[in-house]
Order: structure tokens, then C-alpha cells, then sequence
């Protein structure tokens, strides 16, 4: 989708590649989170890029684009996301940050 006013391709991206039945799965279990708007969109968002591990490595400017939503707001998002115990976020030296999601469906 075009926008008019900036002029700036604001469609969201997915990755090309095929989705393994567990992708799947952690994407449908993502639909189902009980959280606010932004926080869920999200959580959709880095469930589309995660690896044949189970890590997600978007940054978050990547996600703020592939949502629409704010650099901030998707910070806040994943503060939320992390407090209430549907993804945890690891740093490492060298490899960077990797986050593992773990949606927890019927949690408020």
C-alpha cells in the first residue's frame, strides 16, 4: 500500500520462504494472546521471521516498519510481550540478540 502523504511504500514484507508446520502453529498460537493491540501485531510480526531454531533476530526498526507502529511503540510492545511471559530476549557477544517466543494463550 502507497502512502499518499509520505510518498513511502508502507506494505508489510513477509519473508519469502515456506513455513514449517511448527511456524505455523507459533503463528496461529500468537492470533490467540490476550494482550493490547500493538503488543499482539507485534508479537504476529516476529512470529513471521522465526528461524528453523526458534529465534527471531528483527530489530526493531524492522518491525516497526513491517507493523506501521512507532520505533517506541514497538519497544513498549516488547517490554509488554517480556513481562507477561510471551518471549524472552537474550544478548550475546559477537552473535548479537535473538529473541524466543513462547505466546501464552488465555493469559491476560
Amino acid at each position: 500500500m502507497l502512502d499518499a502523504c509520505a510518498g513511502k511504500d508502507r506494505s508489510v514484507s513477509t519473508p519469502s520462504r515456506d513455513r514449517s508446520p511448527a511456524a505455523v502453529d507459533l503463528f496461529e498460537r500468537c492470533t490467540r494472546v490476550r494482550c493490547r493491540p500493538v503488543a499482539k501485531l507485534v508479537l504476529m510480526v516476529l512470529a513471521l521471521d522465526v528461524d528453523e531454531r526458534g529465534a527471531v533476530r528483527s530489530s526493531v526498526a524492522t518491525i516497526s516498519h513491517q507493523s506501521g507502529y512507532s520505533l517506541r511503540a514497538v519497544q513498549r510492545g516488547i517490554q509488554e510481550l517480556e513481562r507477561d511471559g510471551h518471549l524472552t530476549r537474550f544478548h550475546s557477544r559477537g552473535r548479537g540478540a535473538f529473541t524466543e517466543l513462547h505466546p501464552r494463550i488465555g493469559d491476560a
